[in-house]
């Protein structure tokens, strides 16, 4: 039924006779201050109910946030390259290291089958074990951690350089024009953002070395390293064992990596030709996903702590159900009071309704505080 009008031309839902006005009455407004007001005195009149209860939201709010977003970088957010779920890490697992890694010989087999569409994989890329550092010798010396991967190595993870190019394949050779892409950090920092910085020459380790682009804000380099300058690998074929590589594969189009492993075991077997046959049984070969890689036994420890965390914001919650329902008992000759006074039953409701979401608003406060400093005691 519609409301009727009165005298003034107004209706009973805006004339403060309806429990439920409309936003646009300006009663509405005066009522909920009203509630917010008299939630406030409530809380003040019993403060171990509000602390206890903002603890206890402060308490599962907090940990929750904090532990997801921790965890959630590690199983639920998507890695920073196209397609991530078809780049593999590829190489050979020796007892003394956790991670796969091959020498020069064995990657350029590698490389070739790949080109002759021989291998499961689409590409083949590879950098130096680990970042060195390097010094940027100008007339305001800088300490930079340094970085050598081969040229195809962004086209191979589809990352595309915010300002530049790649390496070109003769920068890539032994001897080759001195090239280097530097990141986001450092071009903010060094070169103040300076979009006119490619082509720039500046002398790494006494060397001038010519800017060719920018690394992405979000790059990152699959094995977690850090590093401010990358250069070329420039990898000789001539190289055999020398340096130890870490080889990134992308998959071919429905190709999982355990059916990329049975296809490579004929490449493995060579591989382990030159390898002393008193160590050639602890040695083994892998191809895992790149997540796999990065996360490793962490994933099944993250779960445990995430699966905790979110029990914790359970029984949180029904704490502070608890605290309500016997504040509510307590209550029951206030609010029986207030129904013989002439308030409705919606207006009750209201009322709770303002009680509770004051404490939400609260106790999540609260909690997002303790969150900031948990994460910043995780990290």
């Amino acid at each position: 039924m519609a409301p009727s009008a009165t005298a003034d031309g107004s209706d009973n839902a805006c004339n403060g006779k309806n429990d439920w006005e409309p936003i646009g009455c300006p009663g509405v407004y005066k009522e909920m201050l009203s509630d917010l007001r008299y939630a406030l005195r409530g809380l003040r009149r019993n403060p171990a109910f509000a602390v206890t209860a903002i603890l206890a939201a402060a308490l599962g709010i907090g940990a929750a946030t904090a532990v997801f977003s921790v965890v959630d970088r590690i199983l639920f957010r998507g890695l920073p390259y196209a397609h991530a779920e078809r780049i593999a890490s590829v190489g050979m697992l020796a007892p003394l290291d956790t991670n796969e890694f091959m020498f020069a010989v064995e990657y350029f087999d590698l490389q070739r089958g790949t080109a002759d569409k021989q291998t499961p994989f689409e590409s083949v890329t590879a950098f130096q074990a680990g970042s060195y550092a390097c010094d940027l010798t100008e007339q305001n010396p800088l300490r930079m951690d340094c970085l050598r991967l081969q040229a195809n190595f962004l086209d191979t993870f589809g990352v595309a350089p915010l300002l530049g190019r790649t390496f070109t394949a003769d920068e890539d050779h032994p001897g080759g024009p001195r090239a280097a892409m530097i990141s986001y950090a450092l071009w903010q920092s060094r070169f103040a953002g300076d979009p006119h910085v490619l082509g720039r020459t500046i002398p790494v380790d006494g060397t001038a070395t010519s800017i060719v682009g920018v690394l992405p804000k979000t790059f990152e380099m699959p094995t977690l390293t850090t590093a401010d300058v990358l250069l070329p690998l420039a990898l000789a074929e001539t190289e055999r064992q020398g340096r130890a590589l870490r080889v990134f594969a992308r998959l071919k189009p429905g190709v999982e990596p355990p059916a990329a492993m049975a296809q490579l075991q004929p490449h493995f077997e060579r591989a382990m030709v030159d390898v002393p046959p008193q160590f050639r049984k602890e040695i083994s070969f892998r191809v895992r996903p790149i997540r796999d890689r990065q996360v490793g036994d962490v994933r099944l420890a993250s779960l445990a702590l995430f699966g905790s965390v979110v029990a914790v914001l359970l029984i949180a919650c029904a704490n502070i159900a608890n605290l309500l329902l016997a504040r509510a008992v307590v209550r029951d000759r206030e609010l029986a009071m207030r129904a013989v006074l002439g308030a409705s039953r919606a207006r009750l409701a209201r009322q709770a309704l303002t009680e509770s979401l004051l404490l939400g608003g609260l106790g999540g406060a609260a909690g997002c505080a303790l969150a900031f400093v948990l994460l910043r005691v995780f990290i």
